[in-house]
């Protein structure tokens, strides 16, 4: 398992962060609209891939476990097919794995 760089790891999830802010705020003001159905956008993808990178290295598992995990709780064939509409419910989804501890 190599090492990460914190410093540099972290630096890229706030910028990203502040991207998906961005994003965030034009959608509750109208200025960018979207239905439900609609696959997630980037910012919503980095996001997700973010959370998923934090638990691995926290909780010492495989991506690839959470990836699957993720897949069967929304019934997609691969997790960038979530929808857009469950976006909220992917990443309470992810973050109450972390707060339950049922990972270990």
């Amino acid at each position: 398992m190599s090492k990460i760089d914190s410093t540099n790891w972290f630096g890229e999830i706030e910028q990203q962060t502040d991207e998906l802010v961005d994003s965030l705020k034009k959608q509750a003001q109208g200025k960018t609209s979207y239905a439900a159905n609609d696959r997630l956008d980037r910012n919503e993808l980095i996001s997700i891939k973010a959370l998923i990178a934090y638990l691995s290295h926290t909780q010492k598992l495989s991506s690839n476990s959470l990836h699957r995990l993720l897949e069967m709780k929304f019934n997609v064939g691969a997790f960038e097919e979530i929808k857009r509409g469950d976006f909220q419910q992917a990443v309470e989804f992810l973050v109450d794995l972390q707060d339950s501890g049922s990972l270990n």
